[in-house]
């Protein structure tokens, strides 16, 4: 007897977002294609908008002047010498070959003309944000999500200070790796083989040759394994996850090396008797939920906030501790039906964990920059999250959802993008950007010293005064500044004043070179020469290559030789010019003086050696032609005497001296040669 055959019915579950059908990543439909043409395009759009304004910014003295303004080897360009430099050499406290390049490049285009260095960190910014959206596409298939993704990216305040700030290459740079690296890896997940897999290795190693911040990306990749690509599943034994990925943690150890060494030959980082560990925790703690405050209302934005040490109440750092710990557990709950969840809380945590400040680098409590990988993490948590939100509350409401989610998307990055060219206009020069920080900031040393500076290169003492003085008040021992205000009184002839200031900044600083420098300048003009070449013999020892110390150290030895040349101390004169000579070779003023001591001593024939040196050196010192001549014609050189003679009046038609001796020599050749 046929038995009747038993319907089955299965239980209908509800898919997660992860498991919706999502929308191809190449689709066959043209007007689909249009669309997401569209969608690239209005993004660019939206990009430029915002941020177009650099085109016309300057410079600013945070840092451009160590990447850029007075780098001697980026303003040679793209040479053999530079080249081997950014390879071998340590700059501005990291090593990061790629940055360097990529800024040489930048000036063999545009020279010292801010807008080109601008406009590059824009259009890798740019990049950067359409790799977003096709990489996560890619590994979603969710497009309008990822677009949502992007879009945040984009245009979020918190990413001005990362493209907006010459001396932030490096995040856009190394970020635009970043995404190679993962595309290179997505291919390597769907189709294993050792091309894809050194393609990986190769953007990895780049990104890390423009910023070390990708240290956390064999992490990450270890998240993609989980989601999106869920290959844990599918990986037997599972543990080759882990240990596919060794030669990137390999390559990760190496650079942790290489960047905590470049950074203590900087001195960029804080010692553990500076800022203990304690308090390091702490900030880091609460810096973890300022950076998702800043995200969900960005105000008060700024290029530096200052480090409160140990001024961090408890109860701050007992309640961010408490959040960071319920939002992580909520995550881990979370990972089976919202992987998503877990995977963007995740993603934020971990790669903002070289920055977090456990290594403090640098004098800030936290930085705007630092977002630019991190907050990725959360964005995708509120692209996904949103629908999923909406289907738990109210189910009947989901199908509606799509019209109104791409309205209030809309909505969002139109205000994101107005916010974006607010927060972009500070960034216009040294004046905007720390007039600004010091709106939106506290007790902010750095901000008024960097304020006072830019004041100061403009001329405007007064303002720059006044700044320097509330830097000063706000952290009594901050050298620079001291010495700042000490040269600048220096300058307006206010010598009592300036040495009070250079005396105070070597007092917190013994060692400062260019206080010790200002200070023997100082000396010198209150013709204390023994003194000052104390302070330029100390400024020496402390900076050796510093041609400038060199050059004024010089000019004092020159000085006092001829205070006591004037006493008719001739010996002990030419024992100092011969110094001078010594600290610097270059200098045509030292030769020129020791060859008149040493003509007033009858040695002509070193005298006539020094004359031609200090010529050499300088072919228009004119009163070293005129004694030059008078040497030669006294030696009965009546030719050369005549040259160089001629040369002074050249130079200097009114010179007297040299017209007589000039007839007088001419008279005398012309009779010799009858």
């Amino acid at each position: 007897m046929a038995r009747k055959a038993r319907k089955t019915v299965r239980a209908k579950q509800r898919p997660t977002s992860a498991e919706e059908i999502p929308v191809s990543v190449s689709s066959n439909k043209p007007h689909e294609n249009v669309v997401r043409a569209l969608v690239y395009l209005l993004l660019v759009v939206a990009v430029v908008i915002a941020y177009q304004q650099v085109r016309s910014f300057d410079f600013v003295t945070m840092d451009d002047y160590l990447y850029v303004t007075n780098n001697p080897h980026v303003k040679t360009g793209l040479t053999f010498e530079s080249i081997r430099w950014a390879f071998t050499g340590v700059g501005a406290g990291n090593w990061h070959p790629l940055t360097w390049l990529s800024l040489m490049l930048d000036y063999e285009l545009g020279r010292m003309n801010a807008g080109t260095y601008h406009v590059t960190n824009l259009l890798l910014h740019i990049a950067n944000t359409l790799l977003l959206l096709f990489v996560l596409t890619r590994l979603t298939g969710f497009f309008w999500r990822s677009a949502f993704v992007a879009g945040l990216f984009a245009l979020h305040p918190l990413h001005v200070e990362s493209v907006a700030w010459i001396s932030e290459r490096k995040d856009v740079l190394s970020t635009l790796f970043w995404f190679l690296a993962i595309l290179a890896y997505k291919g390597y997940a769907t189709r294993p083989s050792i091309g894809r897999y050194l393609l990986t290795i190769a953007a990895f190693v780049f990104g890390l040759m423009a910023k070390p911040m990708l240290v956390t990306l064999p992490i990450t990749l270890l998240l993609l394994d989980l989601w999106p690509l869920r290959r844990i599943q599918t990986l037997h034994p599972p543990i080759t996850a882990i240990t596919e990925k060794l030669p990137l943690f390999a390559i990760t150890a190496i650079s942790c090396v290489v960047t905590i060494h470049a950074q203590r030959a900087g001195g960029a980082v804080a010692p553990i008797e500076a800022l203990p560990v304690g308090i390091r925790i702490a900030n880091a703690i609460v810096s973890y939920v300022s950076y998702l405050g800043n995200t969900v209302w960005p105000s008060g934005l700024a290029p530096f906030y200052p480090h409160p040490t140990l001024s961090i109440p408890e109860w701050q750092t007992a309640l961010s501790a408490i959040f960071l710990a319920c939002i992580t557990y909520l995550a881990f709950r979370l990972a089976r039906n919202y992987p998503y969840f877990t995977f963007g809380w995740l993603w934020y945590v971990i790669t903002m964990i070289p920055v977090i400040g456990i290594v403090q680098v640098g004098s800030q409590a936290m930085a705007d920059r630092y977002t630019y990988v991190p907050l990725i993490g959360i964005f995708i948590i509120a692209a996904w999250g949103m629908p999923d939100l909406v289907r738990r509350i109210s189910p009947s409401a989901f199908p509606k959802f799509a019209p109104v989610a791409s309205t209030a998307a809309v909505v969002v990055l139109a205000i994101l993008t107005i916010r974006t060219h607010e927060q972009v206009r500070h960034w216009r020069d040294d004046i905007t950007v720390w007039e600004h920080t010091i709106k939106v900031t506290t007790r902010n040393s750095l901000a008024h010293y960097n304020l006072a500076c830019g004041y100061d290169e403009r001329k405007q003492y007064a303002k720059a005064i006044r700044h320097y003085k509330e830097a000063l008040r706000i952290d009594p021992n901050k050298a620079e500044a001291y010495n700042n205000l000490g040269n600048l009184y220096l300058k307006l002839g206010k010598l009592d004043e300036a040495e009070r200031c250079l005396r105070e900044a070597l007092r917190v600083c013994p060692n400062y070179s260019e206080a010790h420098c200002n200070l023997g300048l100082l000396l010198d003009k209150r013709k204390d020469y023994e003194a000052s070449l104390q302070h330029y013999a100390k400024s020496l020892a402390a900076d050796p290559k510093d041609a400038v110390v060199r050059a004024n150290y010089a000019a004092t030895e020159c000085d006092f030789g001829i205070h006591l040349a004037q006493q008719g101390k001739t010996d002990e004169a030419v024992i100092h010019f011969r110094k001078a000579i010594e600290i610097d070779p270059t200098s045509a003023n030292a030769h020129y003086n020791l060859a008149v001591a040493l003509d007033g001593q009858g040695k002509l024939d070193e005298a006539i050696t020094e004359y031609r040196e200090a010529v050499r050196l300088d072919p228009d010192y004119a009163d070293a032609h005129n004694n030059l001549g008078v040497c030669l014609g006294q030696k009965g050189d009546y030719d050369g005497a005549v040259h160089h003679l001629s040369e002074a009046l050249r130079i200097r038609p009114d010179f007297t001296k040299a017209r007589i001796s000039l007839e007088h020599f001419s008279m005398l050749r012309a009779a010799q040669r009858k």
